[in-house]
């Protein structure tokens, strides 16, 4: 596109269009079970657990699969992967480390 076809577009308030990148993902989402009722037994105690769930059992595995933590909640995440087949754990290793941290 020549420079006067740029300029007169932006006078007329079109500008150039570029076409958007895209790509596939899988988005995993994933909450707590009894959360809220288990912070209004023992506040501090819970959000101790779940941070420590998170650093040591959660962001690992993501990393593990190639994803990515995209947002934290107080009892969730979102996580994006280059694939379904990325973002599947096998579900032994994510049963057992999850009953690392006992939640009570």
């Amino acid at each position: 596109m020549e420079h006067r076809e740029i300029v007169r577009g932006l006078s007329l308030g079109r500008l150039p269009r570029k076409t958007p990148a895209r790509r596939l993902a899988a988005i995993m989402a994933a909450d707590i079970v009894g959360f809220s009722a288990a912070m209004e037994r023992d506040e501090e105690g819970m959000f101790a657990q779940v941070q420590e769930l998170r650093r040591k059992v959660i962001e690992p595995k993501i990393a593990e699969c190639s994803g990515r933590l995209i947002k934290t909640t107080g009892d969730g995440f979102l996580a994006e992967f280059a694939s379904p087949i990325a973002a599947t754990l096998e579900p032994t290793t994510r049963a057992t480390s999850f009953t690392l941290l006992p939640f009570q």
